[in-house]
């Protein structure tokens, strides 16, 4: 299904918008990007479905890393998907899940795809360089 420009500008807008709630650490206005249904394929054996899986992500990520900023560089539109690659930033200074506080900075890259039902997120998978992650803060050898 072929976009027409100002479709296009608004999955842009949407993608540029979330990205703002994120950096912004506004749990409510990340909450407000997806739908109810929402289901997350990232990262789990079986999808979760809900808004509370995005919530939960983000607010455990925040306590962790409380200068944590999601910057985008691209921003692709293909339909009903949004392909966004970003750049995550942050100091670790809370837990995050088993791993203690390091103290550490990380910087990695992501590659996140959206699809988009009336105006919200209503799927997401993603990829982000957990290996450079793990290695940047100290929790794997080679830190």
């Amino acid at each position: 299904m072929a976009l027409h420009p100002p479709e296009r500008s608004a999955q842009v807008a949407l993608a540029r918008a979330f990205a703002a709630a994120v950096n912004a650490h506004d749990l409510a206005a990340i909450g407000a990007f997806v739908s109810p249904a929402y289901v997350e394929h990232q990262g789990m054996a079986e999808p979760t479905v809900g808004r509370e899986a995005i919530r939960g992500a983000f607010e455990a990520l925040f306590a962790a890393f409380p200068d944590y900023r999601l910057d985008l560089a691209d921003v692709i539109v293909d339909g009903d998907q949004i392909a966004m690659r970003a750049t995550q930033r942050g100091t670790q200074s809370g837990p995050l899940g088993p791993m203690p506080a390091a103290g550490r900075s990380m910087e990695v890259l992501t590659i996140d795809i959206v699809r988009v039902e009336d105006g919200r997120f209503a799927e997401h998978w993603g990829l982000g360089d957990v290996e450079t992650m793990a290695r940047q803060l100290g929790w794997t050898d080679g830190a």
